[in-house]
C-alpha cells in the first residue's frame, strides 16, 4: 500500500518558535489562529528540531511574513522551497524591479520637464486644485486638475490618460484639439 504524503504545519514550526524563545507567547496565539490544520506530529513522524530541513510552502512564508515571524523561521530551520516557488518568487522580484525601473524613468522625465524652460508652470484657480495644495483630495484627482488647467488656460492637453483628453475634447467640441 502507498504511504500518504507526510506533511508537518504550521502549528509544528511554532511551537519549535515558541519553545526556543524565539516569538513571544503573544505571538504564538496570534499565529496559532492562522493554524487551522491539526499537528503533523505522530508516531512515525517526531516533532520538528531547531536546524530541521523543512520545505514550505510559498503561501506558508508568505503568511509567516506578514505576521512578523519569517525572520525566527529562517534563524531556526533549514528553509527549502519548491523549484515551482522559487521561479514565482523570482519571477514577482523581476515584476518589482521593473516596476522600479519605470518609476526612475519617470522620476528623470519630471526631473527633465521641470529644468527645461519651454514648460511653464502654471497656478490652477479652481477649488480642486486649492484642495490638493493643502492635502485634501489624492493623486487620484491629479487627472481632473489636469483636464480643468487644460480648460482654464485653453491650451491643448498632452497626457497618457485618454479619458482626461476625452474630457478636454468633449468640453472643446472641436476648438483646439488635444493631442
Amino acid at each position: 500500500e502507498d504511504e500518504i504524503e507526510h506533511y508537518y504545519r504550521l502549528r509544528d514550526v511554532l511551537r519549535v518558535l515558541h519553545g526556543k524563545g524565539d516569538i513571544t507567547e503573544a505571538q504564538y496565539q496570534k499565529a496559532l489562529s492562522a493554524a487551522h490544520n491539526s499537528t503533523g506530529i505522530d508516531q512515525a513522524h517526531p516533532a520538528l528540531k531547531p536546524a530541521s530541513s523543512v520545505l514550505f510552502e510559498l503561501s506558508t512564508l508568505q503568511t509567516l511574513s506578514v505576521s512578523d515571524l519569517l525572520q525566527p523561521v529562517l534563524k531556526t530551520f533549514k528553509v527549502h522551497i519548491a523549484p515551482s516557488a522559487r521561479k514565482e518568487v523570482r519571477d514577482s522580484l523581476s515584476a518589482i524591479d521593473a516596476q522600479e525601473q519605470v518609476r526612475k524613468w519617470h522620476e528623470d522625465l519630471w526631473n527633465i520637464v521641470r529644468r527645461d524652460e519651454r514648460f511653464s508652470q502654471v497656478a490652477h484657480v479652481s477649488s480642486a486644485a486649492r484642495r490638493l495644495e493643502d492635502g485634501g483630495i489624492t493623486n487620484s484627482d491629479v487627472p481632473i486638475v489636469a483636464c480643468s488647467l487644460a480648460i482654464q488656460e485653453n491650451v491643448p492637453l498632452l497626457a497618457d490618460d485618454r479619458a482626461c483628453q476625452m474630457v478636454v475634447l468633449n468640453y472643446r467640441k472641436g476648438a483646439r484639439k488635444a493631442f
